[in-house]
């Protein structure tokens, strides 16, 4: 697939995997909040833009999180104190971003490639 991440994916409330990952999609992550059932979310290598928007950190249920490789910026999301359930963490790789709040989430297998 490419192009960008269709902003419908976000009205799949039940998906608990999704997984771009090495697709050559462009533009911002769309609005996925309402995906509050998933358990892991791939992005990896997928050219997306952009900052990593605050609700991720809402996803509890989250184990498996990869957005390195892309040309998002900013901050990592304080909200990313919540997950709890993270096992499986990659940011930095490709990526403009301040990993300044890694130590608050650090879980089982945190890395910032």
């Amino acid at each position: 697939m490419e192009g960008t991440i269709p902003p419908s994916i976000g009205n799949l409330v039940l998906m608990q995997d999704l997984s771009f990952g090495n697709s050559p999609m462009n533009g911002t992550i769309p609005d996925l909040s309402n995906l509050t059932s998933l358990t892991s979310l791939s992005l990896t290598h997928s050219k997306v833009s952009g900052t990593i928007p605050e609700y991720i950190g809402t996803f509890t249920s989250l184990n498996f999180l990869s957005l390195m490789g892309n040309h998002l910026s900013g901050t990592i999301p304080l909200s990313f104190q919540q997950l709890r359930n993270i096992n499986f963490l990659e940011l930095i790789n490709g990526n403009s971003i301040c990993n300044g709040c890694l130590n608050l989430i650090y879980r089982n297998q945190c890395f910032a490639n």
